[in-house]
């Protein structure tokens, strides 16, 4: 067994001296300075690796044969000469190129800008790829994964979809490359796109110098681009020369066809060198322009100097000045008035200055010259000048450094639509609040679209037409499904299809209420507690949406009672039964203004109709559509609150 392992000991240190040779030989080569640098500091950690593994083979031979005769000196020595020969190279290659780069010139140079190609425009993926390599694909520094990183950001639009899908990896460089040159590199469509713009060259309106040179610079840009395709365009003189001429005005035409000799035929190079003489000549005949001193005469503009100062006064802020003052408008004029005249305050412009006022305007209410709208006495009583009700004017003096505020106050009556603060479940399961008003007169219900990103739902696409004043037909594109639940009853709930728009209404109330004006009973629970507060609507609700009245009902209970008396005092048994029937036929068995139910009796069932009929009436509701297969039922109901003839009733 150690026999076997001796040998296979042997074998191995026979081949790691082969590699060394190997290396050694590859270092003493004459051309070892024209190797790169990346091989020649490959070959070196061979040489390492292999010297190691050699010397730990040698170690374990001599375990096993200790008089074994390999002298370890010699390769030793073969070793380190053929490393210091291949530091020397590695280091001689960077020398090289350092020496190199600092023959460069120092000085700095303008940054070159790669524009960015999108593929739109065929005749520009020339320009585009030979910059790009000259700047990025010739950079020996970079990795391919680096270059094409830099391929796609110097893409947009349909040229970064063609290699978009490609994975950052050294491999894909070359194959995105590939893709780009096989699709706009595409020597017939560049022909074609050429010629097609040497056709649709503009007219010359005027044959003024300037709008010659832009001529002749169009006409020679798509020659030379064609002239690089290998195109024949010495030999198109007769095709281009009668398109081109439609290009020009009658004056250089009348001019071209003046100057060349008709027994010759015409050439694209002295149609162009026509048309550079005459611009030279147009330029040369034109007056020259000496340089007229201009004197502007002088205008004494009255400005007006207002020290002002930027804080608002009344409330202590510096986001607003007086005029626009919120809880200055909400107080009284005669409040105002002492305001202004403690801190001895212009009348007309609110702010302190020393002299006359420069401003001048009339007062709103009472047209007069004397003071500012918001401390006039002729509205009517002192009530508070709301800001919803005022119209604003700026008169900008000075770059808006005096400005005058121009109000009128009109009396307009505030009128409160019903509120309801609801909770809805966004795509989290999450409890949100927000306020919703409902509308009697609306078929559907809408949602406005920042409440839906706001819950995170995920509107169903629904194309909707919605008729609004004025029979204006307004399209809507989604609807999104709610579970609404109640602020105040837990046992309310329902689901509902809103329809997204932007938005609902103007935030409600118009204007702040104050609740002093109002005597709410304590026992009352109100939907919205903040009804007085101005805030956004997000929700518009139809009452027929909810398709379980327990709302409804629940008002009809703590409102009305039956009269009592010794029959509702004492009921039987089937009548309370009935009773219960009736309660679930109302809260389970409705669907929005239809109620849907049956017994096993008919005398049970006349007492949940005479029920509804009683209690119903009470609440100011008409029942109608009434519908049986039972004739005792309908017995005492009139024909005309029947809705189904007596044929479908069988």
């Amino acid at each position: 067994m150690s026999e076997n392992r001796l040998k296979e000991l042997r074998m191995k240190r026979t081949t790691l001296k082969g590699t060394i040779t190997r290396v050694e030989t590859f270092a003493r080569d004459p051309s070892l300075d024209s190797k790169g640098v990346e091989l020649v500091e490959a070959r070196r950690d061979r040489l390492i690796s292999a010297f190691k593994a050699y010397e730990e083979t040698q170690l374990d031979i001599l375990v096993c044969d200790e008089k074994d005769s390999e002298d370890i000196s010699i390769v030793e020595d073969k070793y380190y000469s053929v490393l210091a020969l291949l530091n020397k190279a590695i280091k001689d290659s960077k020398l090289s190129e350092t020496s190199q780069s600092s023959n460069i010139s120092n000085s700095k140079l303008p940054n070159i800008e790669l524009s960015i190609f999108s593929g739109k425009d065929f005749t520009q993926f020339k320009p585009f790829i030979e910059l790009f390599q000259a700047l990025i694909h010739n950079n020996k520094s970079l990795s391919n994964v680096q270059k094409l990183f830099y391929l796609r950001k110097y893409l947009c639009d349909e040229a970064l979809n063609i290699i978009i899908n490609l994975p950052i990896i050294n491999d894909s460089y070359d194959k995105a490359i590939e893709l780009l040159n096989k699709r706009y590199d595409n020597k017939s469509r560049l022909i074609s796109n050429h010629v097609g713009l040497l056709l649709d060259l503009p007219e010359v309106q005027k044959g003024t110098a300037a709008s010659i040179r832009l001529f002749i610079s169009e006409i020679q840009q798509q020659l030379y681009a064609l002239q690089n395709l290998e195109q024949p365009i010495d030999k198109w003189d007769m095709i281009l020369i009668p398109i081109l001429c439609r290009k020009l005005d009658s004056y250089t035409l009348r001019a071209y066809q003046l100057d060349r000799d008709c027994e010759e035929l015409p050439t694209i190079s002295g149609f162009i060198s026509f048309l550079e003489q005459r611009a030279i000549a147009l330029e040369d005949s034109s007056p020259p322009k000496f340089a007229h001193k201009t004197y502007n005469k002088s205008t004494n503009n009255k400005i007006v100097n207002m020290v002002i100062n930027q804080n608002c006064k009344f409330c202590e802020t510096s986001s607003h000045q007086l005029y626009s003052c919120p809880k200055f408008k909400l107080a009284s004029v005669s409040q105002r008035q002492t305001f202004v005249n403690n801190n001895n305050l212009c009348q007309l412009c609110m702010r302190s200055h020393n002299g006359k006022c420069k401003l001048t305007f009339k007062c709103k209410v009472c047209k007069k010259l004397l003071h500012n709208t918001l401390l006039c006495n002729g509205q009517k009583g002192e009530q508070p000048l709301q800001e919803n009700n005022t119209t604003n004017t700026v008169v900008d003096v000075e770059n808006s450094s005096s400005i005058a505020n121009f109000c009128s106050n009109s009396t307009s009556n505030t009128i409160l639509i019903p509120t309801v603060k609801v909770k809805i479940f966004d795509s989290s399961g999450k409890i949100s609040v927000a306020k919703a008003m409902f509308d009697t007169g609306s078929q559907t219900s809408f949602i406005t679209d920042s409440l839906v990103k706001k819950l995170g739902l995920s509107p169903m696409a629904q194309q909707t037409n919605i008729i609004s004043i004025g029979n204006k037909n307004n399209k809507i594109y989604k609807a999104v499904k709610l579970n609404i639940h109640s602020c105040v009853h837990e046992n309310i709930k329902f689901n509902i299809k809103c329809h997204v728009i932007d938005t609902i209404t103007t935030r409600l109330p118009q204007k702040y209420i104050k609740l002093k004006n109002f005597s709410v009973p304590k026992d009352i629970i109100l939907a919205d507690d903040e009804f007085h507060i101005p805030s956004t609507i997000d929700l518009l609700l139809v009452i027929g949406d909810c398709n379980k009245l327990e709302n409804v009902m629940q008002q009809f209970w703590f409102s009305e009672e039956l009269p009592h008396s010794p029959v509702t005092e004492k009921k039987s048994s089937e009548f309370q039964k009935a009773e219960e029937i009736f309660t679930e036929a109302i809260l389970k068995h409705t669907y929005v203004d239809d109620v849907i139910y049956g017994a096993d009796e008919e005398a049970q069932l006349v007492e949940i109709k005479n029920q509804l009929l009683t209690i119903m009436g009470k609440g100011g509701f008409s029942l109608h559509k009434w519908c049986s297969n039972s004739e005792q039922a309908l017995n005492d109901i009139d024909k005309q609150r029947k809705y189904f003839s007596d044929e479908i009733q069988k």
